[in-house]
C-alpha cells in the first residue's frame, strides 16, 4: 500500500512539474523568458480557514478546470509574483532596474490584459504537458472556467471535499526564486496518478 502511495505522489509531482515546465518553455520560445522548475513536494491537507491565503501569498491565484479521462473538477494554480512579473516584463519589453524584481501594476489595463493572455498560454501549455506525459486530459482555457485573482483569494474555495492535494513547485527566474502551487481534490489527484 505504501509503495502505491509513493508511486502516486511521484506521478503527481511529475505531472505538475511538467505543467509548469512546459509553460516556462513555451513562454521562453515566445517571450525570451528564462525560467526553470525544481523540486516538487506533495501534501494532502484538510480544508482549513486561511490555508488558501497562506499558499497564495503575493502570487496570482488562477482558478480553472482540470479534466482527466472525461471527469472534471476545479483546479487552483498559484503563479509566483516574481515569475509573473518577469514574464510580463519580457512580454511587454518593460525596463527593469538592476537588482529590482519585475512586478505587475494591477491598475494598468495593459498589464492586466497581458497577464490574462499569459495565464491562458500557461493553461494551454499545461494541457500539452498532460498529453506528453500520457495523461488524457486538459486544463481549461474557457472564459467561463478560467479566472485570475491577484494577491487575494476572493470567494474562491479549495477544490475537493474535506482534503486537498497541494503540490508545491520550486521555480527560478531571472528575478529570483519562489514556489508555485497546484491544488486539486483527492479524487482528481487519484485520476492524475493513474
Amino acid at each position: 500500500m505504501h509503495d502505491t502511495q509513493d508511486r502516486a505522489r511521484e506521478r503527481i509531482k511529475a505531472v505538475v512539474s511538467g505543467m509548469f515546465g512546459q509553460a516556462f518553455l513555451d513562454w521562453g520560445e515566445m517571450l525570451g523568458f528564462e525560467g526553470s522548475v525544481g523540486a516538487c513536494t506533495v501534501r494532502v491537507l484538510p480544508h482549513a480557514p486561511g490555508l488558501l491565503e497562506r499558499i497564495v501569498g503575493d502570487g496570482l491565484l488562477v482558478r480553472t478546470r482540470l479534466e482527466i479521462r472525461g471527469a472534471g473538477e476545479p483546479v487552483l494554480l498559484v503563479i509566483p509574483a516574481v515569475v509573473l512579473g518577469t514574464a510580463l516584463a519580457n512580454a511587454l519589453m518593460l525596463p527593469v532596474e538592476a537588482g529590482a524584481k519585475p512586478s505587475v501594476d494591477w491598475d494598468n489595463a495593459g498589464h492586466v490584459d497581458a497577464i490574462k493572455e499569459l495565464v491562458n498560454l500557461f493553461c494551454g501549455s499545461a494541457s500539452a504537458a498532460l498529453g506528453k506525459l500520457g495523461v488524457r486530459g486538459r486544463v481549461s482555457q474557457t472564459v467561463d472556467e478560467l479566472s485570475i485573482h491577484p494577491g487575494s483569494c476572493g470567494d474562491v474555495e479549495l477544490p475537493g471535499e474535506g482534503r486537498v492535494v497541494c503540490v508545491q513547485v520550486a521555480t527560478s527566474v531571472e528575478g529570483g526564486q519562489a514556489h508555485g502551487w497546484c491544488l486539486v481534490g483527492e479524487s482528481m489527484a487519484a485520476s492524475v496518478a493513474r
